[in-house]
């Protein structure tokens, strides 16, 4: 699991630093501060979860969850405001873009609940 999520967490930021680098369709100021923001919280995932990698499982808190849920909210947040047009239109490219931001997301949040439940398992067998 830990391949896969640190593939959709690469997707996310070089999704991201594909939209701020991108030379054709460039993103407004507030795009770009949007896409900015969703940088920050896939690095801060990143971190997150490189700390969690070396707990056992049995040893996972129940806050796992909600502190790896924390980036991934603005990030899901941010995206789905970038792909409706709420703060200026995209061109097709940086549609692409930020529909594989949102789509990586959902599958990190699958991701990140799965290593929850996994962990409550572990939980339950060791008491």
């Amino acid at each position: 699991m830990n391949d896969e999520l640190n593939i959709q967490a690469e997707a996310i930021v070089g999704c991201a630093l594909a939209l701020l680098n991108e030379n054709n369709g460039s993103l407004s100021f507030k795009q770009r501060e949007v896409v900015k923001t969703i940088l920050a919280n896939a690095e801060q995932l990143i971190h997150l979860y490189a700390a969690f990698q070396s707990v056992p499982p049995e040893k996972v808190s129940a806050s796992l969850r909600h502190e790896l849920g924390n980036p991934l909210t603005p990030i899901l947040g941010y995206s789905d405001l970038l792909a409706m047009g709420a703060i200026g239109l995209l061109s097709d490219i940086q549609r692409g873009y930020v529909q594989l931001i949102c789509d990586s997301t959902e599958q990190l949040r699958a991701l990140i609940e799965q290593r929850v439940a996994e962990a409550r398992r572990c939980a339950a067998l060791a008491s």
